[in-house]
């Protein structure tokens, strides 16, 4: 072969190299493209997994409800230290106050107006005064003075009763002595002839002024020194 033949089966030998290589890098498969949400979507069901395996490893709190209340009455023991005007004995003792439970709104509570009685009185003196001495055994003359300052006119239903302390020996319940006693007019009561203690002491007599209906709308009082 000559020279020439052979330069140009070499220059072919040389296109069909580059030709082969061509196809060859055409057929080299191109890297698959990524797929961003099935990524995301992997992710989180991963991070899921991993809550709920934790959530199992945790223990489990248990919570225990609470009874509703339960209204219940309440006692109260007061123990009864002075009477008031409307008290009728003397002798003291435990009062019992019953406190039901209420189940309207305490804004809802109407307050009811104080009842009013038109009986009223006024302690003007006492005969003899208090503090007085006064020998033991001794007989004396006792009268309260009062005046009405109501608005009602008092008669002879009205009482002066016996409420505490020493007796003196007199009536427990004694009658006003005149048949009309007018708003702003006054009154002597009279107990009586009374006999002073038998010993030594400071003693105290203690009275209750009452209506016609029995309803005490006053008090007066007398102290004595009793001597030997």
């Amino acid at each position: 072969m000559d020279k020439k033949s052979l330069l140009s089966a070499f220059s072919a030998l040389m296109v069909f190299g580059l030709i082969l290589s061509a196809c060859t890098t055409q057929a080299t498969p191109e890297a698959p493209t990524l797929d961003a949400n099935a990524i995301y979507t992997q992710a989180a069901e991963t991070v899921a997994a991993g809550l709920e395996l934790t959530q199992q490893a945790m223990p489990t709190s248990t919570v225990t409800p609470i009874p509703p209340a339960t209204a219940t009455p309440t006692v109260i023991n007061a123990q009864a230290t002075q009477p008031g005007p409307d008290a009728t004995q003397a002798a003291g003792g435990d009062v019992t106050l019953t406190v039901q439970p209420s189940l309207t709104p305490m804004g809802a509570i109407a307050t009811a107006a104080p009842a009013t009685s038109g009986d009223k009185m006024e302690w003007i003196t006492n005969t003899p005064a208090d503090n007085s001495k006064v020998q033991k055994g001794a007989f004396i003359e006792v009268f309260f003075t009062i005046k009405n300052t109501g608005t009602t006119t008092w008669t002879g239903d009205y009482t002066i009763r016996y409420f505490a302390g020493d007796t003196l020996g007199t009536r427990p319940v004694i009658n006003f002595p005149v048949q009309e006693v007018k708003p702003g007019e006054t009154v002597k009561l009279p107990l009586g002839t009374l006999q002073a203690p038998q010993e030594a002491k400071a003693t105290m007599t203690w009275w209750k002024i009452t209506n016609a209906e029995g309803k005490n709308f006053g008090d007066v009082t007398l102290e004595l020194e009793i001597t030997n």
